[in-house]
């Protein structure tokens, strides 16, 4: 039923359905993680209007998907995905909601998505208690839930560890080989390997003209292995290639390996050791995180995560030991504070004496493997770090902090409107909002963020550069307020339009 009558009261379910011109949140976060390319099925449970089934269909997804209200004849589906979208939350019957999350996930064959919204004083506050929640001014109930209220309600339903990818959206996967293989990419750092194909003289990488005629004769295959070797660091097994290539290399070649061997002709092997020494990186940081979540038995790997430990590690048990070791060196200040200084030395990011190090999210993944991890812990309490613009790790205090901003990307000195401080040592969320602050704080040199391959920067960099030149303002600590800073500006005549700085036209007077 769409509309439930208890003590009295009616509520009505299916207002709480609403159209959006773009996907969910939830399946946005499906999509950032490869689980929306075409080979999965999606099965929307409870959804709505069916915004995103119709976006889904549009990008030749199969989809479909069952509502109580808008589609309540719809046949339920199995799927390779399931998402189960910000349905809990608006079930008052607390039996009800468990009998929901327990037939969703039975139709789950990889993974479900739990999505609800989560706690907001200046929302509680506005509405009548009901239950355990609150009646809206539509007559809706909503269920406010803590991140760590949801955790622990869809982990005693389904038995199964609910993963943050957001504020209030967790993926729960069925699939457990499904799940190391989501944990061992999500902390993977992802490399361009374009501008290492460039084709090397004969010398010093063939021995012989022979071997470069061979390498020539070979190189619409060989650049397809070299791409491979390099994405792994490691020489890829047969079914590790595609079928094509596979096929030409048995027949043409004789083994991967003769193959490999002559793909050191044409491309530098330097570049091959570079990827192997991020891999082992890469692998040491999932393996870290692995055992601060939960550790899996070998038999539970990827059969391509069991091959990445024979490799790099040769035993599962020296894997672990590494990232023991590595997860346990991140509760040392000197390890913050050291991989911080080599960070900052490498221009990514910027270093506030021994206090913090703060940067733009796209450059976690390219941090040295104790921030990574340290990093990683926080984004088991906070969803993924993409959903944030700067993340500021706390060197001492065993925090770190997510900032969002409205209109980070376009706007010069853009406005905070969340921040979410997660204390490791407590394993507490903080949340501070400032949407509807007097006074809003804004960012200033966001270029110091940033790195200079990154879309924006050079526009960035400029326009701090003529704001510093301006010589009217003290940008240490957070710099002046915003009514200061704007107030400012205009009196000496100039106004921010887009990341430019711009004078402001006097106003001709007419006469009549």
């Amino acid at each position: 039923m769409t509309t439930t009558e208890s003590g009295g009261e009616q509520v009505a379910r299916h207002r709480t359905a609403i159209s959006r011109p773009q996907l969910s949140a939830p399946l946005q976060a499906a999509a950032r993680h490869g689980y929306l390319d075409g080979s999965r099925s999606v099965f929307d449970y409870g959804c709505g209007r069916g915004n995103d089934i119709a976006i889904l269909e549009t990008a030749g997804i199969k989809v479909s998907g069952w509502d109580p209200h808008y589609r309540p004849d719809k046949e339920l589906q199995e799927a390779g995905v399931v998402n189960l979208g910000y349905v809990l939350n608006v079930i008052e019957d607390e039996q009800e909601r468990r009998t929901a999350l327990s037939d969703a996930i039975k139709l789950a064959k990889q993974l479900l998505i739990v999505s609800v919204i989560t706690a907001q004083s200046d929302e509680t506050s506005r509405y009548r208690e009901y239950s355990d929640g609150v009646i809206t001014e539509r007559g809706t109930f909503q269920r406010y839930f803590l991140q760590e209220e949801i955790v622990e309600f869809v982990e005693s339903v389904t038995n199964l560890e609910a993963l943050a990818v957001g504020p209030g959206i967790f993926f729960v996967f069925v699939d457990k080989v499904e799940e190391q293989r989501f944990l061992a990419n999500r902390r993977r750092k992802k490399h361009d390997i374009s501008h290492l194909l460039t084709l090397k003289p004969p010398a010093p990488g063939a021995k012989t003209w022979s071997d470069w005629v061979a390498f020539e004769s070979h190189k619409h295959v060989l650049e397809q292995l070299w791409q491979r070797m390099l994405s792994l660091g490691r020489l890829p097994a047969s079914d590790e290639l595609p079928e094509e290539v596979n096929t030409y290399i048995d027949q043409e070649l004789g083994s991967v390996r003769r193959a490999a061997q002559l793909t050191q002709i044409g491309f530098d092997p330097k570049s091959f050791n570079s990827s192997r020494s991020s891999r082992i990186d890469d692998l040491t940081v999932y393996f870290a995180l692995n055992l601060f979540n939960r550790r899996q038995p070998y038999t539970q790997l990827p059969k391509e995560l069991q091959r990445d430990v024979n490799v790099f590690f040769q035993s599962y048990s020296a894997a672990q030991d590494l990232g023991r070791d590595l997860l346990f060196s991140v509760g040392e200040t000197e390890t913050i504070y050291n991989a911080c200084l080599e960070a900052s030395q490498h221009n990514i990011g910027f270093l506030d004496g021994t206090h913090s190090l703060q940067l733009h999210s796209d450059l976690v993944e390219e941090l040295p493997p104790p921030l990574r991890t340290y990093v990683g812990c926080a984004e088991k309490l906070y969803g993924d770090v993409d959903q944030a613009d700067l993340v500021k790790i706390h060197i001492r205090s065993g925090k770190v902090t997510f900032l969002e901003y409205e209109s980070f990307e376009k706007s010069a000195t853009p406005k905070l409107i969340l921040r979410t401080k997660v204390n490791l040592r407590e394993r507490e969320v903080d949340y501070f909002y400032y949407q509807d602050a007097v006074n809003s704080q804004l960012l200033y040199q966001k270029s110091k963020y940033m790195s200079g391959g990154q879309p924006g920067y050079e526009t960035q960099r400029r326009f701090d550069q003529r704001l510093n030149k301006l010589g009217l303002f003290d940008f240490e600590g957070f710099g002046p307020p915003s009514d200061v800073f704007f107030e400012t500006l205009e009196r000496e005549g100039l106004r921010i339009k887009g990341r430019t700085i711009t004078r402001i036209k006097p106003e001709l007077s007419t006469t009549t």
